[in-house]
């Protein structure tokens, strides 16, 4: 099992990601996705950068 990073043990560069997926999706709570991959900070950011890019754009997802 890998180890789930949370906010406080983060690296500037992790904590910076962390800090916009907060903002973005206007929460505190960081999930175990995100800790998870924060094991790689290069994977974490390209991640967040292609989700949040879907996630602000306009339009709707039906469920």
């Amino acid at each position: 099992m890998s180890n789930l990073i949370e906010y406080e043990d983060t690296s500037d560069e992790v904590r910076a990601v962390y800090d916009d997926i907060r903002a973005t999706r206007q929460t505190e709570y960081i999930n175990n996705f995100w800790k998870a991959l924060a094991q790689h900070p290069p994977t974490l950011r390209r991640t967040w950068e292609t989700l949040k890019e879907v996630m602000t754009s306009p339009g709707e997802l039906d469920p």
